[in-house]
């Protein structure tokens, strides 16, 4: 008997039970007993089963990034999501990006950016972004308008290079990373700087409310972060089944600070540079 499966299972749960009262006759109290203890356990089993982070897996992005991204889209796509198009911010040299799982797995296709590598195999083009050239860039390389996934990870100017982005292409799923030493209620954004380039400090990026204040003001809605407090979700509410996912839009819930294993791999900033609040970010020209 595979115990693992029966638990794991609501139905086959409730039919073990029913198998089990017929063999040993139990009388209507123990049934309604039993009974009880089974809907408590189908209730706890049904929420527990379908929690993202419990889909947390790396094939070769860090941080569970692979599994969670398959299970979102499986949702959101109905597991029909092969061929599909994706653009990549600071994929490296797309060895551990967090796009490659869709390219390996599913057959999708799309455009590779890094400051630093290139790589003609797999479509990685280097180039420095900024928000005055963003669109131009991803006109360049004839991105679609329609973009399935998009991931931002330039870890400096991602608040202002999505802001410019999304005006112009819309996205199904979007994976940005934000800054988690701020909290849920903090809406903070570095300086911009178009020449900037991260120094492995803890200045970088934008605060989780800021990235969810900007994208749902432009149709986007909060389903997810992922364990590490790194990379947070949205995807566009036009193609957005809220019933699939849990506390849409709640930062107070979904909010997970940097993990304490990942702390350590970011020094402090000494030049004690100074953030300025979302209402100025979106001002910036």
């Amino acid at each position: 008997m595979n115990i693992k499966l029966i638990l794991q299972d609501p139905i086959i749960f409730y039919i073990a039970i029913l198998m089990l009262l017929y063999a040993l006759s139990i009388n209507d109290k123990m049934l309604i007993i039993l009974f009880s203890i089974g809907g408590i356990f189908l209730f706890i089993n049904s929420f527990m089963k379908y929690r993202l982070s419990d889909f947390e897996k790396s094939i070769y992005a860090p941080n569970g990034l692979d599994g969670v991204t398959i299970e979102i889209l499986n949702r959101l796509y109905n597991k029909n999501f092969n061929n599909k198009y994706y653009v990549e911010f600071n994929a490296k040299d797309g060895s551990d990006c967090k796009t490659r799982i869709l390219k390996e797995k599913y057959g999708w296709n799309g455009l590779l950016l890094d400051r630093t590598n290139e790589n003609a195999k797999i479509n990685l083009k280097r180039e420095i972004i900024n928000k005055e050239n963003v669109n131009s860039i991803l006109q360049k390389y004839n991105v679609p308008k329609r973009i399935d996934l998009l991931s931002i990870d330039t870890k400096y100017n991602d608040f202002y290079i999505l802001r410019e982005l999304i005006k112009n292409y819309k996205s199904d799923v979007i994976i940005i990373n934000y800054n988690g030493f701020f909290l849920d209620y903090q809406k903070t954004v570095v300086k911009y700087d178009p020449n900037a380039v991260w120094d492995g400090t803890t200045y970088y990026g934008a605060s989780l409310l800021s990235f969810k204040k900007l994208l749902y003001d432009n149709n986007y809605a909060l389903i997810y972060i992922n364990n590490d407090g790194t990379n947070a979700y949205f995807i566009n509410k036009d193609v957005l089944d809220e019933s699939k996912f849990d506390f849409v839009n709640n930062v107070s819930v979904l909010y997970k600070p940097i993990s304490d294993n990942l702390i350590s791999t970011f020094k402090e900033d000494t030049k004690k540079r100074v953030y300025i609040t979302y209402e100025q970010a979106i001002a910036v020209k």
